[in-house]
């Protein structure tokens, strides 16, 4: 199997992951980052990949990923180099491996490096490889008969995929602007704690007469969400909640205290 060049211009994806997919297909890299998206529609940015999410888009794209072993593995994290000398058996022409260390993807063919950091594919020598990185994982990559055929599947997948995502994201921001706009009439504060996977936990606070009427039994409501369209509905429940307590004159726990 040879390499592509990097089908990579101004304003595309530059991260490692969609980089190694372009190298190995030809598709710019910022459809390669498409790709991965709809491996995990989590990901609303493709920036830094789990090595398991990687190998799925592969799959998906027509690709087989077969973890390697060393010649000699007595050293649990060698280093590139290192990799590189234990190596050299093994990388023969044609043969292409998926090299993940220093938390970056790189590839290699026999004497051959690429990755989204020289831009190009070129020889071992080159001074921008990180030989010094501990190496964590490889994989050989190999294609599969219908590979062509899946990879252009893949890609004509892509525009149903980013307008069903795109209607997504316009009815995520519709809820949250929603839920916000209803915390913020109520004095009710709102924190959310993102991450990396693009999920999210958002946390409702409502005022102290509330919680205290809550842990008396004569208000029900809660106050967390793990997405947008869930925290919406809980606002309109606590809405309602405090529109109840203060009939109930509820809210005069706050006076008491």
């Amino acid at each position: 199997m040879k390499l592509h060049q990097l089908n990579r211009n101004s304003g595309d994806n530059t991260f490692c992951g969609p980089a190694v997919i372009s190298y190995l297909t030809g598709i710019n890299t910022s459809t390669a980052a498409a790709c991965v998206r709809m491996i995990d529609p989590m990901l609303k940015r493709v920036k830094g990949l789990h090595v398991s999410t990687l190998i799925r888009t592969l799959k998906r794209l027509g690709f087989r990923a077969d973890r390697v072993l060393t010649v000699n593995w007595d050293n649990p994290k060698p280093t590139l180099n290192q990799w590189l000398k234990e190596s050299k058996d093994m990388r023969t022409q044609g043969r292409v491996f998926l090299v993940v260390a220093g938390n970056h993807y790189q590839l290699i063919t026999g004497r051959r490096f690429a990755c989204g950091i020289t831009g190009e594919i070129v020889g071992l020598s080159d001074k921008r490889i990180m030989k010094r990185a501990r190496v964590r994982y490889v994989y050989e990559i190999i294609p599969t008969a219908d590979q062509r055929k899946k990879a252009l599947e893949t890609v004509g997948a892509l525009d149903k995929f980013e307008k069903t995502s795109r209607d997504e994201y316009r009815n995520e921001r519709s809820a949250q602007r929603k839920a916000k706009k209803i915390a913020k009439e109520y004095d009710i504060g709102i924190e959310v704690d993102r991450y990396p996977s693009g999920a999210v936990s958002i946390y409702f606070q409502p005022p102290d007469w509330m919680n205290e009427a809550l842990s008396k039994g004569d208000l029900e409501f809660t106050t967390v969400a793990f997405d947008w369209f869930e925290a919406e509905s809980i606002a309109y429940d606590l809405e309602e909640a405090l529109r109840a307590g203060q009939k109930m004159g509820l809210d005069c726990y706050d006076e008491v205290a």
